[in-house]
């Protein structure tokens, strides 16, 4: 596969538009990337903490059906 090409002049109009290729990079101190890492890990922390609570419920609810079956 070709790598994909872009001349300045492509460069210079996807700027003018707002739309650039690569984000700019933004160097970070050592404290301000170990906050982006917590607020990263508390994100994730709260995602599987909403899976978790929807998997206890289908759990109850399949104890709940199982109810019905004889022993």
């Amino acid at each position: 596969m070709a790598a994909k090409k872009t001349t300045p002049a492509q460069l210079a109009e996807a700027t003018q538009q707002g739309t650039s290729e690569r984000k700019r990079w933004v160097k970070l101190t050592p404290r301000d990337h170990v906050l982006k890492q917590i607020e990263i890990q508390r994100e994730l922390v709260e995602s599987l903490r909403s899976q978790l609570q929807k998997e206890e419920q289908t759990l109850q609810g399949m104890e709940k059906a199982k109810e019905f079956f004889p022993a």
